[in-house]
């Protein structure tokens, strides 16, 4: 793929220096982002695959700076066309997958984007807790995929009783 020197992508590889390992443009891999489980089909100027939270956070921050669309990903799921789109998808289920903590007392969880739905609900059963949202495709969706793009429908906000819901 050729970028032109003045696109949004170009600006983003610029801000990103060291970290421009973590994108693809290539052909197989924006045909393979560029659909979900709906029926739309939207190829993306570029896929990323951040390794940690702080390359995520510098790609995000890079992307919104190089004025680059972004769309958040997670396992695919959606069935409305959520995790599809134009500029940047970046994947999160490939390596941001960590349940760091469970706390029981404040029913809180400190998780990766990647984290698969059934993943989380196994750890958090023992403490008695579950999240929220029951898709039907909680063996494979992320969480991160579900809050990023909606894909399960509305998910409560931090503010609107994630600790109080689970």
């Amino acid at each position: 793929m050729t970028i032109s020197a003045t696109s949004p992508q170009a600006r983003l590889l610029d801000r990103l220096g060291g970290l421009s390992e973590i994108l693809d443009d290539s052909t197989l891999t924006r045909a393979l982002y560029s659909s979900d489980a709906s029926l739309y089909r939207v190829e993306p100027e570029l896929v990323a695959h951040p390794r940690t939270p702080d390359e995520l956070v510098t790609l995000v921050r890079a992307a919104l700076d190089a004025g680059v669309p972004i769309t958040a990903r997670g396992a695919g799921t959606s069935c409305a066309g959520n995790a599809v789109g134009p500029g940047l998808v970046i994947d999160v289920a490939r390596h941001l997958t960590t349940i760091h903590s469970i706390d029981p007392v404040a029913r809180t969880a400190v998780i990766d984007p990647g984290v698969v739905q059934d993943q989380l609900q196994q750890a958090a059963r023992p403490h008695g807790l579950r999240l929220g949202p029951d898709p039907s495709t909680s063996n494979r969706c992320t969480v991160g995929g579900m809050i990023g793009n909606n894909a399960c429908g509305p998910a409560p906000s931090a503010t609107a009783g994630w600790p109080t819901t689970w």
